[in-house]
């Protein structure tokens, strides 16, 4: 229970001072008052915590937050107080860092702010989008709704990650195979073969000579190498967390042959949920634009979208801001325009919710059965230059001999 410090005036019009534990900020009114104390004043003491500095992590898991949302809202629908759910939900098993915004939180609730306020002050980790929406639901009184709602939403758009993520593990495991396969060929298979043509004097096609010289490279230099390849991906990682390689690799992305047809539905997927929650929580179309803008979390969608935010403030209407941008599809924009015309925009991004959700999941199942194969047969068509670089040579070999025979 938290410690306040208080001062006031007893029965007897002296002033006292001290340190008391009260639920909230109502319960310290009211057991100084049984106790003839009217108060002056009071601040919530600082509990000590961990600091953020002994995290393992500065992140907070999309798991851990959605079981925040989901006990939240469980503990509203019970008729518990906010302070007291966040009391409760600060004593999980969360992690360091969210821990202690949760704890802020508290405290900054236990002394009278608003909860989206008290959570706009840790930006990182509460995203405007569910600030807002948990702005719109203290002031319906539909705050546990809005909470399942959030809950449900970062709980699909993680599986939607996961999908994704799962959709890349095999053609990335084929990829290593691939690489470690040629090291073993060029390493070990190829030296050996090239020592004996070497001491038969063979005369080498072009394919073998090549692969016999990246086969010297490779063993030679392979330090190097090995050292080239890590400072690659080491300044690729750092460069990709910098707004402008975010906005590279995303547009990159986007623009990918075989792989933009799954960022693509996962992106408008993500945009679709988002905007029918809010728009069901009871935001304006302008507020769900300024917050779109960085749900999604697509550096080349935020580029492009934050015109159609401009288009909608400066009063146009949202499925031609929507087709400015050349984002989305026609489907889309002619229902978010039949949407506008009837009024019913919400029940609109319900079903294109919905819609684009399924389209996302068969998009990964398509992505899936294209690269796939795609990685089998490149690795057949390495596997097989190598082998005919070996093979070719021993032919001519034989050839000759034959020739010779037959002489």
């Amino acid at each position: 229970m938290p410690i306040f410090h208080f001062k006031g005036i007893n029965a007897a019009g002296k002033k006292v001072q001290d340190n008391v534990t009260a639920a909230d900020e109502i319960a310290l009114k009211a057991d100084l008052a049984d106790k003839g104390i009217s108060l002056l004043e009071f601040e919530l003491i600082k509990e000590k915590r961990r600091s953020n500095f002994f995290a393992v992590s500065s992140r907070v898991s999309s798991g851990e937050f959605v079981t925040f949302c989901q006990e939240f809202g469980i503990m509203i629908k019970a008729g518990a107080t906010i302070s007291q759910c966040l009391d409760t939900l600060r004593k999980q098993k969360f992690g360091t860092v969210f821990k202690n915004a949760i704890s802020d939180a508290y405290e900054d609730v236990l002394i009278g702010m608003p909860l989206s306020e008290a959570l706009r002050k840790h930006k990182k980790i509460f995203p405007d989008f569910f600030c807002s929406m948990v702005y719109v639901g203290e002031l319906s009184g539909t705050l546990p709704e809005t909470l399942s709602k959030a809950a449900k939403y970062y709980q699909n758009a993680q599986k939607t990650k996961n999908d994704a993520k799962s959709a890349l593990m095999y053609p990335l495991f084929l990829v290593i195979v691939i690489f470690a396969v040629i090291v073993l060929l060029m390493n070990v298979v190829i030296p050996q073969f090239n020592s004996t043509f070497e001491q038969l004097g063979a005369e080498l096609p072009l394919i073998t000579q090549v692969v016999i010289s990246i086969s010297d490279f490779f063993t030679n230099y392979w330090l190097f190498l090995l050292g080239g390849i890590a400072a690659f991906i080491l300044l690729l990682g750092l460069f990709r967390k910098t707004k402008q390689g975010k906005l590279f690799f995303n547009t990159l992305s986007w623009n990918a042959p075989i792989l933009k047809g799954m960022i693509r539905a996962t992106v408008i997927s993500s945009f679709a949920s988002s905007f029918a929650i809010m728009l069901n929580s009871g935001l304006p179309v302008l507020e769900c634009m300024k917050a779109s803008e960085n749900i999604v979390g697509n550096a080349y969608f935020q580029s492009k979208f934050k015109y159609a935010t401009i288009g909608v403030n400066n009063g146009r209407r949202l499925a031609g801001s929507l087709e400015s941008t050349g984002l989305f599809p026609p489907m889309l924009l002619e229902m978010v325009s039949v949407g506008e015309q009837s009024s019913n925009l919400p029940q609109v991004f319900d079903v294109l919710a919905e819609y684009y959700e399924e389209r996302n999941k068969q998009a990964i199942k398509k992505f899936t059965s294209i690269l796939e194969p795609l990685m089998i047969v490149v690795m057949a068509v390495v596997v097989l230059l190598i082998m005919l670089s070996v093979f070719l040579p021993m032919f001519d070999m034989y050839n000759s001999i034959d020739q010779g025979v037959g002489l």
